[in-house]
């Protein structure tokens, strides 16, 4: 398969990782937020703020990796070198063959729906300490539970059509391991807790 100038297959390698990192880190914190247990340990006065701690650097790192998603394509350094961004609209940008790019350029759009919410999280949360949204309380990317659901099957769709345009089966599914994990990690602090 022919790749797009600038791009090669330890790109769309790496692309996909970064993509597989955000859904982990997703479905690390849906598990906890929908665990069974969840609301007998948050009655435990020492059990509660850390698991209160643990969901926000959860959300806090969810948040983080889709939004370095949607970086733009470059970057400037402060010595005024252009450095690429591994980010949707890096890969959107190179010159695909049709049909993929109109396919690359309709999911990116949905992508980018999905995500607008999350511009000012990042610019004055997640980068920043910014004074005024803090004093304001304000809660910046927070969106009802689907919009991450809708966001991961665009996301999805976007590493399948990469893989089909790539030479690949046009199926390239994220890995679920961590979302697992939660479940043990909740049985040890109720047994702890139990101690």
């Amino acid at each position: 398969m022919n790749f797009p100038a600038n791009i090669d297959s330890l790109d769309i390698d790496l692309f996909w990782s970064l993509c597989n990192k955000a859904y982990e880190f997703w479905c690390f914190q849906k598990a906890l937020e929908t665990n069974e247990r969840k609301d007998d340990l948050l009655v435990d006065p020492w059990l509660r703020p850390a698991l209160t701690t643990i969901n926000d650097a959860l959300i806090d790192h969810t948040l983080l990796q889709i939004a370095k998603l949607h970086d733009p394509p470059t970057s400037r350094t402060r010595n005024g070198i252009v450095r690429d961004n591994l980010s949707i609209a890096f890969i959107a940008s190179k010159s695909w063959p049709e049909p993929f790019q109109q396919q690359i350029n309709e999911i990116k759009s949905g992508l980018d729906h999905s995500a607008a919410h999350l511009t000012d999280a990042r610019r004055w949360l997640l980068a920043h300490n910014d004074r005024e949204t803090l004093r304001k309380n304000l809660t910046l990317g927070e969106c009802d539970p689907s919009t991450y659901e809708i966001y991961f099957e665009y996301l999805q769709r976007f590493v399948n059509v990469l893989d089909s345009a790539t030479g690949g089966a046009g199926v390239r599914p994220f890995v679920q391991i961590s979302g697992h994990d939660m479940a043990g990690l909740i049985s040890t602090l109720i047994r702890g807790r139990q101690d």
